[in-house]
């Protein structure tokens, strides 16, 4: 029957403690995400503040094969089967046919010479069979319209990663988590109450029964200093909620302006392989007619598989990119969808020390470090304060009936542990040598945060210059070059021949998608600067956005505080090498100036004339 009544109570017990689907942690963590769904990022670009000079409609992107591209490869096996066979086996009596022989270990060197008939009709039944029609380019990917029938915009996407993503509802979870901990930290022990029977069974009487009652009392303030530090857990775990929030818009950015960039890079190239096909008939046409050589088709029809190649490339890369947004997002089945907005959009513009000041200052991880660095403070004091005995206080009231008075007697007993051989060294040793860590994670954040911005910085400054080269110089110049070259054909073709008006297109061709690609990479800094900064809105960031926040809240870098470390030991004591440097001097002026807004153009002059 004891057994019985004991498993009784223990399913009793287990009823009473509440189901973990009851706790609010889901809506509280539902909650986060619907007051961040709450306010919009990338609401929209600034209006277009520069127009650039005209250039042909065709423009993008990366990893385009370019006019000789395979001859990297060739000459690389050319130079290892040279490598491999023995020393010089040339003559000085060799010939010179002989000795310009393709090595038969280059791929395709058994390819049969060109041999054409001399009658005409089996010349051109010959040339026909020699320079077949290349096969169809094929349908590109079509994207489908937006929600409504429109495009979808930045700030759509960024919607939906903030409501689909998993990561957001993860870091949502650990605060809660960690608010959890918080309580759990600050709660009382519980009291344990029981009943004692003592010599019961001695001379067949009861001996002595009755309830007793026990507390641990906790002293020297410690359930306060364990909350407390579970409090810094709480405000690091809400930092990286924000941060995990900052990180997610950065990935859907880089996704969104991949996406951009591949789609434009699908255009060109389509419009490339259109070019190369339409100049191989052309060839073909002219071997027909006896006015070109029958390898020049041959050539051209390298470059037209070349660029069906990177048509290929390009189909893929933009369905690569739009499947990574996707995953971002949340959605990793949603269908391809036409986006708003163009790559080459007006750029935000960024000050050195102004961004350095913000990220040394506002970023979630120089915040984290100064939490963990007061969270080990408050173990250290734990860890301290754990010598200080607890006191143990137990009441039992007894009743006797080994005497016929039955008398009831109560007891109380207080327990307090000396601190003879513990005296917590150990923790108070581990808790300092925490703190010690704690402490130089400041300086470890900012000097990490300072290389990531210089890094990225660099890139950023790198890719505007090369851009404001594109426009002004390179693409205008190989736009005029290549109008020359078909014009002085259509005039002179036996000075200026078909082969200089190809070149000169393939050299335009190369022309725009390096400009494309510098675009790409231009925005790649951005959004990486923006992840840096950990904006809300990537276009409101520069310094003529007044309205914004990282701008309008940006302190000087004299302004910022004092690093909490020190290192006696160090060759350079000076306490200003470990600040912040926010100089950043211009390897072009002009040519950066030219970049500015007007405005900043004004300042600066008004600077000069000071």
């Amino acid at each position: 029957m004891v057994g019985l009544s004991c498993k009784s109570v223990s399913l009793a017990l287990l009823l009473l403690i509440p189901s973990g689907c009851c706790y609010p942690v889901r809506s509280a963590a539902d909650q986060h995400i619907a007051d961040l769904a709450v306010h919009p990022l990338d609401v929209r670009p600034p209006d277009r503040v520069d127009t650039p000079p005209p250039m042909p409609p065709a423009e993008e992107h990366k990893d385009q094969p370019k006019p000789g591209a395979a001859q990297g490869p060739i000459d690389a096996s050319v130079h290892t089967a040279a490598a491999q066979l023995p020393e010089p086996r040339t003559l000085p009596g060799r010939p010179l046919s002989e000795r310009l022989q393709i090595p038969r270990e280059l791929p395709g060197a058994g390819a049969a010479p060109i041999q054409l008939p001399r009658d005409p009709r089996e010349r051109e039944a010959a040339i026909t069979r020699l320079f077949p029609g290349l096969p169809p380019l094929g349908p590109d990917p079509e994207p489908v319209l937006g929600p409504g029938g429109c495009l979808m915009s930045l700030s759509q996407l960024q919607e939906l990663a903030i409501t689909n993503s998993p990561v957001l509802r993860q870091a949502a979870a650990d605060v809660e988590a960690a608010r959890g901990a918080v309580l759990q930290a600050g709660l009382y022990p519980n009291p344990t109450v029981g009943y004692q029977m003592g010599t019961f069974a001695t001379g067949g009487g009861a001996g002595y029964q009755g309830p007793y009652f026990e507390q641990l009392i906790k002293t020297g303030g410690k359930l306060q200093l364990a909350q407390a530090a579970a409090t810094m857990q709480l405000r690091n775990a809400e930092l990286a909620m924000r941060k995990a929030q900052a990180d997610l818009a950065s990935q859907v950015r880089a996704g969104y302006f991949s996406v951009l960039v591949a789609r434009e890079n699908l255009r060109v190239t389509r419009a490339l392989s259109v070019f190369t096909n339409e100049v191989y008939q052309i060839e073909v046409e002219q071997v027909k007619g006896a006015q070109a050589a029958p390898y020049e088709p041959m050539q051209m029809r390298v470059l037209a598989i070349q660029a069906r190649a990177a048509l290929v490339q390009a189909r893929n890369r933009y369905v690569s990119s739009w499947k990574q947004l996707t995953a971002t997002l949340g959605l990793p089945a949603m269908p391809p969808t036409e986006l708003e907005g163009r790559v080459d959009m007006p750029i935000p513009v960024y000050q050195y020390d102004r961004l350095l000041a913000q990220v040394l200052t506002a970023h979630t991880d120089v915040l984290t470090a100064e939490n963990l660095a007061q969270r080990e403070r408050y173990n250290l004091r734990l860890a301290q304060v754990g010598p200080v005995p607890d006191v143990d206080v137990q009441v039992f009231i007894q009743k006797d009936f080994t005497t016929p008075q039955s008398l009831i007697s109560p007891t109380v007993q207080v327990n307090v542990p000396v601190p003879v051989w513990n005296r917590n060294q150990g923790n108070i040793a581990q808790a300092q040598a925490n703190l010690l860590r704690a402490t130089e994670e400041g300086h470890r954040v900012r000097c990490d945060l300072t290389q990531r911005v210089a890094e990225a910085f660099a890139r950023y400054e790198n890719n505007r210059i090369l851009l404001d080269y594109f426009r002004t110089y390179i693409l205008p110049d190989q736009v005029r070059a290549y109008r020359g070259a078909f014009e002085r054909h259509q005039q002179e073709p036996d000075r200026v021949g078909f082969g200089d008006v190809v070149n000169a297109q393939q050299i335009l061709a190369t022309g725009v998608t390096g400009y494309v690609t510098a675009l790409g990479d231009m925005w790649t800094a951005v959004v990486d600067l923006g992840n840096l900064l950990q904006t809300n809105d990537l276009f409101q960031v520069g310094p003529e956005s007044t309205g914004s926040e990282c701008v309008a809240a940006v302190p000087q870098l004299e302004a910022l505080p004092p690093l909490p470390c020190c290192h006696p030991s160090s060759p350079l004591p000076e306490p200003w090498l470990k600040g912040a440097d926010g100089t950043w001097p211009a390897a072009l002026p002009h040519a950066l100036e030219k970049l500015m807004p007007p405005a900043e153009q004004a300042r600066n002059g008004e600077k000069k004339d000071d």
